[in-house]
């Protein structure tokens, strides 16, 4: 049943990225960057069945991340003298979508998990 879950993620994901690729710029990926991200977050502090949105946030993710990791930095390989500014141009945007995806994913652990004590401790 697991298998099917993440097969239904992996769908879901490849579609996400059918829609931002389709015109691709660096603010559409960074803000499908930040917002799979985000939902990563949400998903993995998501206290109620585990069993459903593990599994699908990981295919969801493992299709989603591929990508944006193919689209956010492709390669300009123009001769042998600018080998070195094409890796470091790729490197340098690949640190960028780390750090989006990092923080956007604590931002959205922290949003459920201050939801779920705030509901704990205030509301019940």
């Amino acid at each position: 049943m697991n298998w099917v879950m993440v097969a239904i993620g992996g769908a879901l994901g490849s579609g996400v990225a059918l829609l931002v690729l389709r015109r691709p710029s660096r603010r559409r990926l960074l803000l499908s960057t930040a917002g799979i991200c985000g939902a990563l977050g949400v998903f993995s502090a998501y206290p109620y069945l585990p069993a459903v949105t593990a599994p699908i946030t990981v295919g969801f993710l493992g299709s989603a991340s591929s990508m944006i990791l193919v689209a956010a930095a492709p390669p300009v390989w123009l001769g042998t003298d600018s080998i070195l500014r094409s890796g470091l141009v790729v490197a340098r945007r690949l640190a960028v979508y780390c750090a989006v995806g990092a923080t956007f994913a604590l931002a959205g652990y922290l949003a459920v998990r201050a939801g779920t004590t705030f509901y704990v401790k205030v509301l019940r």
